[in-house]
């Protein structure tokens, strides 16, 4: 027998957020939505974490990066871009595999 997983269609983040929240997961949004990128789309999540941490620490350097980590936050941004742009047709609403 094939290894059947249940698939749950949010209509949007928020709906999703809610429904983790009543499963008794007491993360905030933005981890949540780090898990989420993490567990749909695997390929970017790295990129996707690296580029948010990034923005959480670039306040205690007045938000004045060097080249080499602004062109690399750059690169990163591009490659979620499109892999965005290339898995939103093929899901149109946010899922979570159960």
């Amino acid at each position: 027998m094939q290894n059947m997983r249940k698939t749950m269609v949010y209509q949007n983040f928020d709906e999703y957020y809610f429904s983790e929240r009543q499963k008794g997961v007491l993360l905030g949004k933005h981890q949540v939505f780090t898990e989420l990128v993490i567990d749909q789309l695997p390929e970017l999540g790295p990129a996707y974490k690296q580029l948010l941490d990034i923005s959480w620490t670039a306040r205690y350097l007045n938000y004045q990066y060097g080249k080499n980590v602004s062109n690399s936050a750059k690169k990163k941004l591009i490659k979620i871009k499109k892999g965005c742009t290339k898995n939103i047709t093929k899901k149109s609403k946010v899922t979570k595999k159960k």
